[in-house]
């Protein structure tokens, strides 16, 4: 019988693809709108510390809708309108994070 060989798909090389894929194990599995923060209990209350970093406190906003808080971040580009970027990698948009807090007396 004769022997077969295994069809293999050409798939050129993408460098913008081995790119993503360092990325991802570096920094795992994240996406651009998340952000990271830590939730600790201190003295019978529950802290959560968020980073931000390059967020003033007026581009945040902390909310308690029942039984979700939300912690929003917004940064409008500066200077978009007269500049014409080459390259930017500022980020400007919305992080947003929800957690849930049912079952905690959110006063």
């Amino acid at each position: 019988m004769l022997a077969l060989t295994p069809f293999r798909r050409y798939t050129p090389y993408d460098p913008f693809k081995e790119l993503e894929k360092l990325e991802q194990r570096f920094f795992g599995n994240r996406t651009p709108s998340d952000f990271s923060f830590d939730l600790y209990e201190e003295n019978a209350r529950y802290v959560i510390e968020a980073e931000l970093p390059g967020f003033s406190k007026a581009d945040i906003n902390v909310e308690i809708e029942a039984p979700y808080l939300t912690v929003k971040a917004s940064r409008e580009s500066v200077g978009a309108e007269t500049r014409r970027y080459i390259h930017s990698e500022r980020f400007y948009g919305a992080l947003e994070r929800t957690f849930d807090v049912s079952g905690v007396d959110t006063d």
